[in-house]
């Protein structure tokens, strides 16, 4: 990552009070696929995975299998992040979420769904943010997986940074 995107996370992260979504899974409705990461977070992820039991990754892998239809009524599917547990609607990887799924409720066009997070990024700053993360390569995490695995995989290789 750019060294202007480590200073953009830096001042944005300053400003986000994190400690009120922990574990609220108000927003998970938002947790559709398709959800873009940079390489380093997918390193993350794949990181985290590995620091696993092997009985968290088999929950894990059982998330990763479920049926990712959210059915919202008169015949309208969502499709759900991989990561996304059906069963208890929250995020199976939430230390370690891409930087869009971190900002859910701190953008004022994103806001939290029942106000739990009051004091929304400076949008000033939070564009700029934006506008550096759009700068450096994104895929979906479907892509990442299909792409490379573990960060042992000489292709994936990059230093994480995260909010």
């Amino acid at each position: 990552m750019s060294d202007r995107l480590d200073h953009l996370l830096e001042t944005n992260r300053k400003q986000m009070n994190f400690n009120a979504c922990n574990g609220c899974t108000s927003c998970s409705l938002r947790c559709a696929d398709d959800v873009p990461a940079t390489l380093s977070e997918w390193i993350a992820i794949q990181t985290h995975i590995s620091s696993l039991t092997g009985t968290e990754k088999a929950t894990l892998s059982s998330i990763i299998a479920q049926n990712k239809q959210m059915d919202l009524g008169d015949d309208v599917y969502v499709g759900m992040c991989r990561f996304f547990d059906m069963n208890s609607h929250s995020c199976s990887i939430y230390n370690v979420r891409p930087l869009m799924c971190r900002l859910m409720g701190y953008l004022e066009w994103m806001p939290c769904p029942i106000g739990k997070v009051v004091d929304t990024l400076d949008t000033t700053s939070a564009r700029a943010l934006l506008r550096e993360y759009s700068s450096v390569e994104r895929r979906t995490l479907a892509e990442w997986a299909d792409s490379c695995d573990l960060p042992s995989d000489g292709g994936c290789q990059e230093r994480a940074v995260y909010l």
